[in-house]
């Protein structure tokens, strides 16, 4: 559907333009139990169509590791109060299901001992 990625030697080779090209959008988790604030995240995600192709959004910690059980994604946004989560041990949890995927966290906290 999108096209063979080709070889590093390959890719070295493209100006940045054709080299973005070759790349498959990014399917994203979006973990944010705020449903102004999810809209509003997964909106400015959407501006960047050439980037992200897909949003999936949950409101629960559950929710996300019964998603990461069943499909792949390429990077989670993960709110770090969810009312169903445990701070820090949410990372852990999400890397129990999806050792490979990066994870931004994103909250507001006034607390620099749990700013990640």
């Amino acid at each position: 559907m999108f096209g063979d990625v080709g070889t590093a030697e390959q890719n070295a080779t493209l100006k940045p333009a054709e080299a973005a090209a070759t790349e498959r959008p990014l399917k994203v988790l979006l973990i944010e139990h705020d449903e102004a604030f999810a809209r509003a995240l997964s909106g400015t995600l959407d501006q960047a169509r050439e980037t992200v192709g897909a949003v999936v959004t949950v409101p629960a910690l559950e929710m996300a590791i019964a998603r990461l059980a069943q499909e792949t994604f390429d990077v989670v946004i993960l709110e770090f109060f969810l009312p169903d989560g445990a701070g820090l041990l949410n990372i852990a949890l999400l890397k129990e299901r999806a050792p490979r995927v990066p994870i931004i966290v994103v909250g507001a906290a006034d607390d620099e001992a749990i700013a990640v």
